[in-house]
């Protein structure tokens, strides 16, 4: 911004930004500093959006005599993160555990954490969280055991989350699982 047809010259520069997702039902305004002569800059927290995607900025100064001029307007992009699959593996119904393998995990962007959200009843009361296991080749690998869902045997639901350094949660996908109960054999012996 520069003081070039602002009366009395620039007291502060504002920048708007939202993202495309949803209109601007995130929209924060950010003050700008003024870093160089004619030259403001403004960070934005990513982490108060929360979306990624397509993000809007418009800058607009306020003159000193208390005039707003809009100066110009930008767009950027918040990279998210891809998952190819989810799938589940390594099912043991005796001891009710199973493993949750999500591959194919990328982004531009640092991620934080991959976690993996499992119940099995509709009220959601046996919800786990359970915080998966990066492996070199992209993939993130969870086990889950029926433990932790108050040993609840039927079917599972399993969402898939990724955390990226810049506070942004994304869902990446999700899938399900049978865990049936183990059958009970009975035997008897005779003399």
């Amino acid at each position: 911004a520069q003081d070039v047809g602002i009366d009395g010259g620039i007291k502060n520069v504002q920048v708007a930004i939202w993202s495309k997702l949803n209109g601007q039902d995130d929209l924060i305004w950010y003050t700008a500093s003024n870093i160089a002569d004619g030259v403001w800059s403004a960070n934005a927290v990513i982490e108060k959006h929360k979306t990624v995607g397509l993000y809007y900025a418009d800058v607009y100064a306020i003159s000193n005599a208390g005039d707003t001029v809009y100066l110009g307007g930008t767009t950027f992009n918040v990279n998210g993160i891809d998952m190819e699959s989810v799938q589940i593996s390594s099912i043991n119904k005796n001891e009710g555990t199973f493993s949750v393998v999500s591959k194919g995990i990328k982004s531009k962007g640092k991620i934080s954490s991959i976690q993996v959200a499992a119940w099995s009843k509709e009220d959601h009361s046996d919800l786990y969280w359970y915080n998966a296991v990066g492996q070199e080749n992209g993939t993130y690998i969870v086990d889950a055991n029926i433990a932790n869902h108050q040993y609840d045997y039927g079917k599972y639901y399993i969402d898939v989350y990724g955390n990226l350094s810049n506070g942004v949660t994304e869902y990446l996908g999700g899938t399900s699982v049978e865990i049936s109960r183990p059958k009970a054999v009975i035997t008897s012996q005779s003399n």
